[in-house]
């Protein structure tokens, strides 16, 4: 019965924890996208891209819900492409890795 409760408490302070770093994310998101460039940004994400139109709509499906490996599956794009072209995302500042489960869920941080 104690552990019951404990573990519930602890599930009730990872919840609030979580909370916290959600709206802490947004916010951070919110002043983020304040000051990306759209058009330099879209001229970052097609870069060295043959099929410009895919990419846009695989950075824009960056949501940091969709894996990369959904992501590839989704706009069939080879992974190794896909994993360079996040990595180059990130680099320039378009992007958060968000690791979960040995899974990356990219989050961009603009809408293209």
């Amino acid at each position: 019965m104690v552990q019951d409760i404990k573990h519930e408490q602890f599930l009730g302070v990872l919840k609030s924890i979580n909370c916290q770093f959600e709206i802490i994310a947004a916010l951070l998101e919110a002043n983020i996208r304040k000051t990306i460039d759209v058009e330099k940004a879209t001229e970052i994400v097609i870069r060295k891209r043959k099929d410009k139109k895919k990419f846009i709509k695989a950075y824009n499906a960056c949501n940091g819900k969709n894996s990369m490996t959904e992501i590839g599956k989704k706009f069939k794009i080879d992974q190794g492409n896909l994993s360079r072209a996040i990595d180059e995302w990130q680099q320039n500042g378009l992007l958060l890795k968000l690791e979960n489960d040995g899974k990356v869920y990219p989050k961009a941080l603009a809408s293209l």
